[in-house]
């Protein structure tokens, strides 16, 4: 798989030994232990115990868990983008189809990162953090452009929208809904449920006239 194993923020060399499955098998558990526990929980003993393989054998892939979430970071990311990619490239797929699609990817993705988890890397990781920061800065705003002019060309986004304003608009939004906890707390809802009241408000805001006849509120199990 490419860009399994980048470089660290420092710019070493993250793969000491290339297994390329053995590798990407301990960024999977890796991956499931940071978004489930986060950053601190995330420990190379605890690695270990979760695939049951030695410490040492961590240590022949990675050689830190810097490197390790690190890998989970880019994958998250590149995962993200060609699941969005794909959607945006399927043919014959309406306007609303699509970012009723989207949005459901971005609810599921973005519900994973939750206040706490970020706060963490934040404060323990400033170099990840900023990569991921980097990371989500780009690809969101451009998935979301694509999106747009792609509805202004079909008719089914107002064409007066401003699509570079509206792709940081969107992306500054997004940010704080997942990441501040005392907004959350106060609206009682969870990251989840205020990602799919935001989709809801953009759409109705974006769509045209026409377009906004068809469309229903979103709404996801």
């Amino acid at each position: 798989m490419k860009n399994l194993h980048p470089k660290n923020p420092r710019g070493k060399a993250a793969v000491v030994f290339e297994d390329t499955a053995g590798c990407e098998r301990i960024t999977n558990a890796a991956s499931r232990l940071f978004f489930s526990r986060g950053y601190n929980a995330l420990t190379m003993d605890a690695l270990a115990y979760e695939l049951g393989m030695s410490k040492k054998t961590l240590y022949q892939c990675f050689s830190s868990k810097e490197d390790i979430v690190g890998a989970v970071i880019e994958n998250f990311a590149m995962q993200f983008r060609k699941a969005a990619e794909d959607i945006l490239d399927k043919p014959k797929c309406r306007f609303l189809q699509r970012i009723q699609m989207l949005a459901e990817l971005a609810i599921s993705r973005f519900a994973l990162l939750n206040p706490v988890l970020l706060h963490e890397l934040q404060r323990y990781s400033p170099a990840l953090y900023q990569r991921f920061e980097e990371l989500r800065g780009r690809n969101f705003p451009e998935i979301w452009k694509r999106l747009l002019k792609d509805g202004v060309e079909s008719g089914a986004v107002r064409p007066d929208i401003d699509v570079d304003f509206s792709a940081q608009l969107v992306l500054r939004i997004l940010r704080g809904v997942v990441t501040d906890h005392d907004a959350l707390h106060a609206m009682k809802l969870t990251s989840r449920e205020a990602l799919v009241k935001t989709f809801d408000v953009l759409a109705r805001g974006l769509l045209s006239a026409n377009e906004l006849k068809s469309y229903k509120k979103i709404s996801f199990s």
